[in-house]
């Protein structure tokens, strides 16, 4: 059994360091004195160039080198799956790689002569983890991770999407009216977050909301407040505004054999080769981790730590399905009901989206989104794709090679 008290990690919450709350913080705080995006009011073709300006500096002055050889294991899994496609096709991506290891920013050699060893824009797409909207996109990009923003436009729509509203961290006490005029159950999580940190669900009381707008607040001077919706988390990731893929949000769970007790069942799962340690970024899928509700689920399972489940019985140790406390993914692409995928291409279109990753909580993925009480929560500019190549449950899908492909096609288009 792993415990949090017991992980020798800075953030028993996210696994990272105080200097990643910190830059988090002021980084959210930033984006709301400097909201003007001067990259969407100039035209699209400088971003390129500004890119290249910002590579030669950081190089220039040592900060950075590029490394075409690099250890595509020590990127985070998002990045490894695209460099690895990049190879796969024969292709040559580096990355830059700063003091403290690899950074975000990345090219990929486009031009006619691959061995060319000048780097220039016509030769060379450069981009920021993966290739997204602003890199790609024909149109003017809105800004997929504004939730506030989304909200709004889901609502004019009549889209699914929860009820929430913004507070600042020194307005404690209006959240806390907020929540009485919405009402329980409720979730909150930081505004500039990102993979589920620092976020609390089924918070039923105003002791829970105080705690948790304390966590949010670690990791961002602004917090959402919003109302909680039953269901399952699925990512619908989509590509091109044609390619449409989904994966199903588990909690930390075992199945039963019928001869291991739950606890067994948790030591044998935690020492799969596919887990890396909490906080490990480089890792998709981590060890579980019990928490306090678990008893809680146990006991309303009829089960214990030291009981044996039945054969194909799934004994559900944690509510959240956070992949850092032992979440798995179950691929459910071709279980997609026709009217999600339309929504999840409407989407894409709203807001001119080349790739996007649309967290949909709802009930049943195989049922309209227009029969039952699902939301949107939130669209990701930079999806983790690799949630597609890695299920638990189901078939891998090669989204890095299909996102390769239909960028090439829109640089050629350029």
């Amino acid at each position: 059994m792993i415990d949090n008290k017991k992980i020798n990690i800075n953030c028993a919450n996210c696994g990272q360091s105080r200097f990643f709350h910190y830059n988090s913080w002021f980084d959210g705080a930033l984006g709301h004195l400097t909201s003007f995006d001067i990259l969407t009011h100039m035209p699209r073709s400088w971003g390129q160039y500004i890119s290249l300006f910002l590579e030669k500096m950081v190089m220039f002055f040592r900060l950075a080198h590029i490394e075409y050889d690099f250890d595509a294991e020590k990127l985070v899994p998002r990045s490894r799956v695209f460099a690895e496609a990049v190879r796969r096709a024969g292709m040559r991506i580096y990355v830059l790689k700063g003091p403290i290891g690899y950074t975000n920013q990345f090219g990929l050699r486009v031009g006619n002569n691959p061995k060319a060893p000048r780097v220039h824009v016509a030769g060379i797409f450069r981009f920021e983890g993966l290739p997204s909207s602003q890199e790609c996109a024909t149109g003017k990009v809105r800004n997929l991770d504004d939730k506030m923003a989304v909200k709004k436009t889901l609502a004019k729509k009549k889209w699914p999407y929860a009820e929430g509203k913004t507070f600042w961290f020194w307005q404690s006490r209006s959240a806390k009216k907020y929540a009485q005029k919405i009402g329980y159950s409720l979730v909150v999580k930081p505004e500039n977050g990102s993979v589920a940190r620092h976020v609390t669900t089924h918070i039923t009381n105003e002791k829970e909301l105080q705690n948790a707008l304390a966590l949010a607040w670690q990791l961002s001077p602004v917090a959402i407040v919003e109302r909680y919706v039953e269901g399952f988390v699925h990512r619908v990731t989509v590509i091109a505004g044609k390619h449409v893929f989904c994966v199903k949000q588990l909690p930390a769970h075992v199945v039963g054999d019928g001869a291991h007790t739950v606890q067994e069942l948790i030591d044998k799962k935690n020492k799969e080769p596919m887990r890396g340690s909490v906080g490990d970024s480089t890792f998709l899928m981590h060890p579980i981790v019990l928490g306090p509700e678990t008893a809680l689920l146990l006991n309303k399972s009829g089960q214990s730590l030291a009981g044996v489940p039945a054969s194909g019985k799934r004994v559900y140790l944690r509510r959240e399905p956070f992949m850092r406390y032992g979440g798995d993914l179950e691929e459910c692409t071709d279980l997609l009901h026709p009217d999600n995928k339309k929504l999840a291409l409407d989407l894409a279109r709203e807001f001119s989206a080349f790739l996007v990753g649309i967290d949909l909580l709802i009930p049943d993925i195989t049922c309209s989104w227009k029969e039952q009480t699902c939301a949107v929560l939130e669209l990701n500019s930079l999806p983790s794709i690799d949630m597609h190549h890695f299920p638990y449950y189901g078939t891998s899908r090669d989204v890095a090679g299909i996102l390769l492909s239909e960028t090439l096609q829109k640089i050629a288009a350029k």
